[in-house]
């Protein structure tokens, strides 16, 4: 959603059906991924900070305590899964608009519209708020009433929690979109580095054809760079959740409430998690640093500044329109 535009010295030497064309110049497409990654990023920071404040709260309330975490276990953890769920979808949209922008350049516009993007979008928060009132269901309070201190708290009931039905909600709100969307990511990144790697070659070999001089297109370069970059830590940062959900499904033991494996599992889990959180921070991070287009439309979201999308500079060509294009 954030493809870079050729100059025409690079489209005079590039193949129609390998230079990138533009798919959202429009502020509308660039402020959807924004914000979601805005807010998947300001949504992790807090769920991180959270074991840095449980220490303290817990030493200055006392057993009262408890009642914080319950409500962070309450809400807490659903509202992560759709955090680190959404970061997975939004990764996988953008490789798979990269790919298609590359593979069937002519077409792209047809499968990115205005209208797909929004229902897409509305359909992943639809799919995650789902599961969020399922996992909200799995769960069973109670009041208790401590011994040594006679305080009354709001506490988790496990003599009723519902272990099938909180299996199945982190099954379908975790599980599932990590490994579609790895799925998604691998086999459009494979594609889009074979397919970059082809134009390079060829535009070598046209190059040397004609004048003698080689030029790899540094556009064509950078992008392979990012996109391995972004999948990387996206894989890298998604292997332990699933690492830890096909141990549990061949040895069936290894689950928190297990007397034997159940600290094991915790550590485990935690390990999981906070890969995941790293994964949804640094693509902030990473989009910020590399695309001058994101940093413009969160400065327009943050500071409320008009941003010239459309200005006027230097003229470019469109492979896809094969029109005069002003960057």
């Amino acid at each position: 959603m954030f493809t870079e535009v050729y100059s025409p010295e690079e489209v005079s030497g590039a193949s129609p059906a390998v230079v990138l064309p533009v798919l959202s110049d429009e502020l509308f497409q660039v402020l959807h991924v924004a914000i979601g990654v805005t807010v998947d990023f300001v949504t992790s920071i807090l769920i991180l900070l959270t074991p840095f404040i449980s220490p303290p709260l817990d030493h200055v309330t006392g057993s009262h305590f408890a009642t914080y975490t319950t409500v962070v276990e309450l809400f807490g953890a659903p509202l992560l899964y759709a955090s680190v769920a959404c970061g997975a979808w939004i990764t996988a949209i953008i490789s798979l608009e990269r790919c298609i922008c590359v593979l069937l350049p002519l077409k792209v516009k047809l499968f990115f519209t205005h209208r797909t993007t929004t229902l897409l979008l509305l359909g992943i928060f639809v799919y995650q708020v789902t599961f969020i009132f399922v996992n909200f269901v799995s769960f069973r309070v109670k009041m208790e009433t401590s011994d040594a201190t006679n305080i009354t708290s709001l506490v988790l009931d496990t003599a009723s929690f519902d272990d099938q039905l909180y299996i199945f909600a982190y099954f379908s709100a975790v599980t599932v979109p990590s490994f579609f969307c790895m799925a998604i990511i691998l086999v459009g990144t494979v594609l889009l580095i074979i397919k970059l790697q082809k134009s390079a070659q060829w535009r070598m070999n046209a190059a040397s054809a004609a004048s003698h001089g080689a030029g790899v297109s540094v556009k064509e370069m950078r992008l392979i760079r990012i996109v391995v970059f972004i999948c990387g830590i996206f894989i890298t940062c998604f292997c332990p959740n699933m690492l830890v959900y096909l141990t549990s499904a061949v040895f069936p033991k290894f689950q928190y409430r297990d007397p034997q494996f159940g600290r094991l599992f915790t550590i485990a889990a935690e390990v999981a998690i906070l890969s995941q959180l790293i994964s949804c921070a640094l693509n902030f991070f990473v989009y910020v640093k590399m695309n001058s287009k994101f940093r413009r439309t969160l400065k327009f979201i943050l500071c409320n500044k008009k941003i010239a999308i459309f200005s006027t500079g230097p003229v470019t060509v469109l492979a896809s329109h094969g029109r005069p294009h002003h960057r």
